[in-house]
């Protein structure tokens, strides 16, 4: 890749962001060429696998699909992100290689990004060649500074709001003065509204990678000496006084602001003195900020075509600042209620004024504190979400415009109830979401998926209190059920949906235990959960393990008799069995000697256990989850309570060792407890025999006399073979 060079872009830890518009793009250092990705329509990205130590495994994963789809449903764009979910892709770690764009938690600065002390919160490191072409870039999250949240309010920073920002990086905007911007350059822990896409972020992605066209406006900003002024930031208000869009000026003074739709226009030119300045944009350009908020022009804009308007001067500078970058910025108007800000600054002394363009909008001040105004906003409670700049005027005149200081949202959605609040892990369980305050557009996150208003197999917000969703295959458990606005702003139920398979009980293992208790029973089949409870005619037992297809339990104590059995999963969904107490106690294997033998069997082993008696079948090779398979023993002498001897059959390999009362069904079972062993080496002919060693009636053969008999019998065998070859037929 010829020319190739690196521009690394950083979300800061003082502040926060939400909506407007500015295009700012990222920049070639050397050649001044706007970045850009030639297939655009094609960016694919990789959501690592490995997450962020602050969440459950694969909880970051909606949050990051739904960065994604923020700019991917931008209207008048090609724009799209592609997502390989390939699982080998998903396990790399290796970010800075070309062939991946990848999206990964650092939790140990294995990038070198994020060493102690940084402001760094995450950051995208972008590799382009001189034409502006993106050839590479990433997104890395400073896990080990900084602790990650997908719950709104939460004291943390919030995954989706931070990736819509960095995927902003990745398709190559650079930061915007709108400080309601997703691509504001600072973040504040516990606000979600960067989450939904500004007007500001829409425009870029619009005039960038664009499917139509619109009229563009163009002109020079400029002092009243004709001067011309620095990148300053030139803002646009629609007729309802709503920030609709912005550029940044060149260092000539020259600006181009295209993709605002038809309609009255008033354009404002804005020094970058705060929250946002020179240092927030790549390369720290030059900038002029020996200016005032100043209104250059009021125009009516047709739906396509360039409207030139030429020279447009600014007033002279003052000393007024309005807005810091610790202040929580944007600053949330929730529609239909009054919230309280306070705004940091210089020079906000007491007979100053404070307003907004929107006549919906009412301020009122509380105090003038000279670095500081608080005051309070109310909102109507049919006001439209969107941007809304805030402007303070001092005693003698001076005008300051903090752009895309209010986002107007609507009020938290809320969940009131998942009905039902059960649902099967397989899928299709119909579940309906009732509440209020849900808006079309709105998504459903439950149980790691995304289901999106109208979209194939999401959800449907039937109205302002409903939603209906059909839930899709998904682990059993326990889960939150969230429904986010288009704005990001969300309403949570908390554990408000069970998702659990169905249990299928396929055998129990003994089928019969000590009436005293105290059996362990082995349970196999399929769709067990964790949680799920084990009872036998309607008591509880000890549940010791669980697994999707094993459960283990200890019985309590119960008159003898056979009883149900039944195993219940979290959601309520049930499978039965049978079980039955004996009078007798449990038999119990402890230990076997020999544990190796002849694969053709015949060795006497000794079983010492408990509760052992003369009746029970000893059985070599079954399951012993199960008790089925394996071969009986060929013979066996009980000696007492705790000992037996059991001579073996035919086997191979490793085997367990089963002890099993064929009257009660009781049974005991001693895992890998006997190797068959294959005989070493050499061949032979068609002579054997059966020959028992270390058991009863072994003395018959000792000695090497029957070895020679053997061979005796073996030859005259053979003699005879060979003489009915001969004889006539």
């Amino acid at each position: 890749m010829s020319l190739r060079a690196r521009l690394a872009l950083v979300v800061a830890l003082l502040a926060s962001a939400a909506a407007a518009i500015a295009y700012v793009p990222l920049r070639h250092p050397s050649t001044g060429a706007a970045l850009y990705w030639n297939d655009g329509g094609n960016v694919v990205v990789v959501l690592s696998s490995l997450g962020s130590d602050d969440l459950e495994p694969d909880e970051h994963e909606p949050a990051l699909r739904l960065a994604l789809e923020a700019w991917n449903q931008v209207p008048g764009s090609y724009a799209r992100f592609l997502e390989n979910t390939n699982p080998v892709q998903r396990a790399r770690t290796d970010w800075q290689a070309d062939d991946i764009h990848l999206v990964l938690f650092d939790e140990d600065n294995s990038s070198g990004y994020f060493p102690p002390g940084n402001s760094t919160v995450a950051i995208t490191p972008v590799w382009f060649q001189s034409n502006g072409r993106i050839v590479d870039a990433d997104v890395l999250f400073n896990g080990s500074s900084y602790a990650f949240t997908t719950e709104a309010g939460a004291n943390a920073f919030d995954v989706m709001d931070v990736a819509v920002h960095e995927l902003g990086h990745m398709l190559g905007f650079d930061h915007s003065p709108v400080v309601g911007s997703s691509l504001f350059p600072y973040v504040t822990p516990g606000l979600v509204l960067h989450r939904s896409l500004a007007s500001d972020d829409e425009l870029a992605i619009r005039v960038r990678y664009p499917q139509v066209t619109r009229a563009r406006i163009k002109g020079r900003i400029v002092h009243a000496d004709s001067e011309p002024v620095a990148r300053a930031h030139v803002v646009a208000r629609d007729a309802n006084g709503r920030t609709i869009g912005a550029a940044l000026a060149n260092g000539a003074g020259n600006f181009t602001l295209p993709g605002l739709e038809a309609g009255a226009v008033e354009l404002f030119a804005i020094p970058l003195d705060g929250p946002v300045t020179a240092a927030n944009l790549s390369g720290a350009p030059s900038v002029d900020t020996g200016f005032q908020a100043t209104p250059i022009a009021q125009l009516t804009l047709p739906s396509s075509g360039d409207v030139v308007l030429g020279d447009l001067v600014v007033d002279a500078d003052t000393t007024l600042v309005f807005g810091r970058s610790f202040d929580p910025l944007p600053l949330r108007a929730t529609a239909g209620a009054t919230t309280n800000h306070v705004v940091r600054g210089i020079g906000l002394v007491p007979g100053s004024t404070l307003s907004a363009p929107d006549p919906e909008v009412d301020l009122s001040v509380i105090g003038w504190f000279t670095s500081s105004v608080s005051f309070s906003v109310t909102v109507p409670a049919a006001a439209e979400p969107g941007l809304v700049d805030l402007e303070v005027v001092d005693p003698s005149g001076d005008l300051a415009i903090l752009a895309g200081a209010l986002e107007i949202t609507p009020p938290d959605p809320v969940v009131s109830a998942v009905v039902p609040s059960t649902a099967a892990a397989g899928g299709g369980t119909e579940v309906t979401v009732i509440g209020s305050g849900f808006r079309p557009g709105a998504s459903v996150v439950v149980g790691g998926a995304v289901l999106r208003d109208g979209e194939k197999d999401g959800c449907t917000v039937v109205d302002a209190n409903t939603i209906e969703i059909e839930l899709g295959a998904c682990p059993s458990g326990t889960y939150d059920l969230v429904v986010i606005d288009p704005t990001g702003v969300e309403g949570r139920a908390t554990g408000a949906l069970a998702v659990g398979g169905e249990p299928s009980i396929a055998s129990v293992f003994p089928p019969a235990g000590a009436h005293l208790g105290g059996t362990e029973v082995v349970l196999e089949g399929s769709g067990f959960d964790p949680g799920l409870a084990v009872t036998i005619d309607g008591v509880p037992q000890s549940v010791a393990e669980v697994e999707p297809d094993r459960v283990v339990f200890v019985t309590q104590s119960a008159l003898p008799g056979g009883y149900p059995l039944a195993v219940t999963n979290p959601i309520g969904s049930a499978d039965t069995a049978s079980f039955s107490y004996a009078p007798l106690p449990d038999p119990r294997i402890d230990t076997i000697a020999p544990t190796q033998g002849p694969a053709a069997g015949g060795t006497w082993v000794t079983i010492t256990g408990a509760a052992l008696r003369g009746d029970l079948d000893v059985v070599f090779g079954a399951d012993p989850s199960t008790g089925l398979g394996g071969a009986l023993a060929l013979r066996t002498t009980f000696v007492d309570a705790n000992t037996l001897l059991a001579l073996t059959p035919a086997g191979s390999g490793t085997a367990s060792v089963v002890l099993r009362d064929p009257s009660t069904e009781q049974a005991s079972a001693l895992p890998a407890a006997f190797t068959f062993q294959k005989k070493e080496g050499g061949s032979g002919g068609g002579c054997g025999s059966l020959v028992e060693t270390g058991g009863p009636g072994a003395e018959w053969m000792a000695g090497l006399w029957w070895a020679a008999l053997l061979f005796v019998v073996c030859l005259w065998r053979a003699t005879r073979a060979n003489a009915a070859l001969r004889e006539p037929a």
